[in-house]
């Protein structure tokens, strides 16, 4: 996956340094990194490709005008002072700031952090001969590389001018790179019983975790001379899962050129080493668990409670009871022999993965297919959750596709994309095509299936609400309310409101729907009505998309309850007929489907029942 946090400007630059080198920085040493040659070849070959083993290292083919705005001397490896100057947003060589700033950037640089599967990680550190793990680490670093070629393309555009002057100006853009061999257990501290609570790395013996940061400064070098910012606007939720889908989809490509045989996960979104052993890749994924659970056996056994101790004690006991964990189950010296170690333990034999596997060899239109077979699916499971969805989407799928026939370039996604707007897709068992259009200057998707379906709960929606038989007598809401016990009064503005939602809800057609925050009792409001409805002789009945909310609402008076799926099969099968003096209560409208809620409605038409929803907020076209 490809996960990305911000740099900031306002930050010590040294002190960043430090953190990315692990300890290893040298600040305001301005000297050059020679290789050690006494180290193993396979060692100096990764510390060569992929960081110079975590010290940092330029892109490679940095340009010319971006190198020259940044003050960066590319023919030398960056030294500490010059990188601590570039995370404050300063030249690298002089400490002044960086041209073209109207105003101090506030950001420096944005982090985008590549991390294989955990079993790429334990292949990458103990698998096979060193010269074997620093090619599969050369994979990593060339996947990281061409990803970070795409998110360049993306973002390194100055926006320039205001209003009808506003453009566009594409430029260079530059990052640094770090390897990192672990992943440490963090954890959430929480200082005594009552005070603030802190995530905090743990410092012992990390698991095993490859993966690169690759910080891109937040500078864009024009031709024009101009230098100015990223077009960060253009990264979001959606453009990141793209960049992780290619990362994985890249990677998985220079894996199986390797002779490495990979498999897909189960969601389509990260590519595995079949040769790792599940239980090794479990076992190596959930040790900060015992982590924490070594500390706080040891803590009750000197009768001490974990949670009434300070942040302090909490940090000292995390560090000596896995410090004298470690020292009494591995006498290995650094982590990558505790982790040798440790696979024996397991039974593990950390042999080479490279078994010389020949991937099925497939022809563009055979792999473009099948990429298309999976999307289908992955944007299905989407619809089923939202009406629309953002357009970017379509190629984040087509990408993870990708993943497990191969890719050949960004050419392939775009193919993809093309299958699935001109075959469509299988929603529902139907098969429909997709839909496009504009909303608030960004694409949107939806399905025909879909659009029918939204304008068949509209019409059922209008239907309802031009029948007035489903009020209740106010004054026998008016008793209910009296009878009930709630409090309008402490509370007068909250109570004037809550008085307000239960008259319109006793006063609504055959429809109405109750939006408000969650913890503002819309629950307890039922309270009084479900007494009104039972007065007149009504039968009420509850759902929900699960159980437990279904359930919530006995509190309320309700004595039936059933979990949307139960509710619509016992509607189906006739085992349950609500008539048109019944209502039907349904809590968390907004997490039921338009599907579900159509056939529901189909049924409310035969049988006449009222309908009361309750929610945060109404997703129901109308």
């Amino acid at each position: 996956m490809i996960t990305y946090s911000k740099i900031s400007a306002k930050g010590q630059g040294a002190l960043i340094v430090d953190y990315m080198k692990e300890g290893r920085a040298q600040a305001d040493k301005d000297v050059r990194v020679e290789e050690d040659p006494s180290a193993d070849r396979g060692g100096r070959v990764v510390a060569y490709y992929t960081g110079r083993d975590g010290r940092g290292a330029w892109m490679a083919g940095m340009g010319s005008r971006i190198a020259d705005q940044l003050g960066v001397d590319t023919s030398a490896p960056p030294t500490d002072a010059a990188l601590a100057r570039l995370y404050e947003a300063k030249r690298a060589d002089t400490g002044e700031a960086w041209a073209g700033q109207g105003k101090k950037r506030d950001l420096s640089a944005r982090d985008f952090t590549a991390s294989p599967d955990k079993s790429v990680s334990l292949a990458a550190e103990l698998c096979g001969t060193a010269l074997e793990r620093a090619a599969i680490w050369h994979a990593i670093h060339q996947a990281g590389e061409e990803t970070m070629r795409m998110i360049m393309d993306h973002v390194g555009v100055a926006r320039r001018g205001d209003g009808k002057t506003a453009h566009a100006e594409e430029g260079e853009t530059a990052y640094v790179f770090y390897r990192h061999h672990t992943a440490r257990p963090t954890l959430e501290i929480q200082d005594g019983p009552d005070g603030a609570t802190a995530v905090i790395e743990v410092p012992v013996a990390g698991d095993p975790q490859s993966h690169i940061h690759y910080h891109l400064f937040n500078a864009v070098a024009t031709q024009s001379g101009h230098l100015g910012s990223l077009d960060s606007a253009r990264i979001t939720k959606t453009t990141s899962f793209l960049f992780g889908a290619y990362f994985q989809a890249v990677l998985a490509e220079h894996l199986r050129e390797l002779g490495i045989e990979v498999q897909v996960d189960e969601t389509h979104r990260a590519i595995r080493v079949n040769a790792v052993p599940e239980h090794a890749r479990d076992f190596f994924s959930k040790r900060h668990k015992d982590t924490q659970k070594r500390a706080e056996d040891f803590v009750a056994s000197q009768g001490r409670e974990w949670q009434k101790l300070s942040a302090e004690e909490k940090f000292r006991i995390l560090s000596q009871t896995n410090q004298i964990f470690r020292q009494a189950k591995w006498t290995g010296g650094n982590e990558q022999e505790i982790w040798q170690e440790m696979a024996k333990e397991l039974g593990w034999e950390t042999s080479s993965v490279m078994t010389r596997h020949k991937a099925q060899s497939l022809s563009d239109e055979e792999r473009h297919d099948a990429a298309y077979q999976v999307v289908i699916k992955l944007v299905a499971d989407d619809f089923k959750s939202a009406a629309v969805l953002d357009a970017e989407l379509l190629r984040v799928h087509a990408t993870r596709g990708l993943i497990g026939v191969g890719i050949k370039g960004e050419h392939d996604i775009e193919r993809v994309v093309e299958l699935i707007k001109k075959r469509g897709i299988v929603f529902n068992g139907v098969q429909t095509q997709i839909v496009e259009r504009s909303q608030h200057n960004t694409m949107r998707i939806a399905n025909r299936e879909q659009i029918r379906i939204e304008k068949s709960v509209s019409q059922h929606i209008e239907r309802m609400l031009g029948d007035k038989t489903g009020r209740l007598d106010p004054e026998v809401l008016r008793r209910a309310i009296a009878a009930s016990g709630l409090d309008f009064t402490s509370e007068p503005e909250h109570g004037a409101a809550q008085l307000a939602a239960i008259h319109a809800l006793g006063a609504a057609d055959r429809i109405a729907f109750l939006m408000g925050v969650a913890g503002a009792g819309k629950t307890a409001l039922l309270k009084p009505l479900v007494s009104a409805w039972k007065e007149e002789g009504r039968q009420v009945v509850g759902t929900g998309i699960a159980w437990r909310q279904a359930e919530a609402l006995r509190d309320a008076g309700i004595d039936h309850t059933y979990a949307l799926t139960r509710l619509l099969s016992e509607f189906k099968s006739g085992r349950l007929v609500l008539d048109d003096k019944s209502v039907l209560v349904i809590d968390e409208m907004s997490q039921i489907a338009p599907k579900p809620f159509l056939e529901l409605l189909e049924h409310q038409k035969k049988m006449g029942f009222s309908l009361r929803m309750l929610g945060d907020r109404c997703l129901v076209s109308q």
